[in-house]
């Protein structure tokens, strides 16, 4: 079941609360320290945020890409890192920062709490007036933008199951075009973003038709198959 909007404040809104509180407060901070950089980030965890990724480690996972969700300025929010394994299904770590008064800011290994961010929150303010694609996962996001350049490629944290905790505000009045997983999984997210978009009020909205002769779990960071001709 998703929130009512009407019960949450918007990003922007959390964000400047954010900025407010954490001078004064033990809490987590939205947005990130401005002093962060990509490299920082990864060197601020905390001991449960290091263990995190070593017991994924120790079970024969990677680190992977480091996905840094951001506002429409640009402030980091959310973070999500990546765990890929060569036989296993990947492992997504929610990346939140924090501080203990007095104490210098640091990651852990936690999600914030709803609503959540889409991913690409600043790529839809650089591009008002450009036609949207959502796809599902950071990766395949990033894949999109290099594909269509022209278009504000996005995705939402959680996979199918956190689409209820996100907030789609954003997309009001915008033209959406949804690119599922070709999986059940990835279908059934389709759907579910078609209905709470509905709610939200989008301008167009469409859905990819996976062509029959994809793999099963093609996305859009996937090299593109060739048809087999019978």
């Amino acid at each position: 079941m998703s929130f009512k909007y009407h019960d949450v404040q918007t990003i922007a809104k959390r964000v400047a609360a954010g900025r407010e509180i954490n001078r004064l407060e033990d809490d987590v901070i939205i947005p990130f320290p401005s002093s962060w950089d990509r490299s920082m980030v990864m060197e601020t965890f905390r001991v449960g945020g290091a263990n995190a990724i070593l017991a994924w480690q120790s079970k024969g996972y990677e680190r992977g890409a480091l996905h840094l969700y951001r506002d429409e300025e640009g402030s980091v929010i959310y973070g999500i890192l990546r765990m890929d394994h060569a036989t296993e299904n990947k492992q997504v770590l929610p990346l939140r920062a924090t501080r203990v008064v007095g104490c210098n800011p640091s990651l852990e290994v936690k999600a914030i709490t709803a609503p959540r961010p889409l991913y690409g929150l600043d790529v839809l303010a650089n591009r008002p007036s450009a036609s949207v694609i959502v796809v599902e996962g950071e990766k395949a996001a990033d894949a999109g933008r290099l594909m269509f350049p022209d278009h504000a490629v996005i995705t939402w944290p959680g996979g199918a199951q956190g689409l209820g905790q996100v907030d789609l505000r954003a997309l009001k009045d915008r033209d959406i075009t949804i690119w599922p997983d070709n999986d059940a999984s990835g279908h059934e997210a389709a759907e579910k973003l078609v209905a709470l978009l509905n709610d939200v009020g989008v301008a167009q909205l469409r859905i990819v038709q996976v062509p029959d002769y994809f793999p099963q779990k093609w996305d859009v960071a996937d090299p593109m198959p060739e048809q087999i001709d019978a």
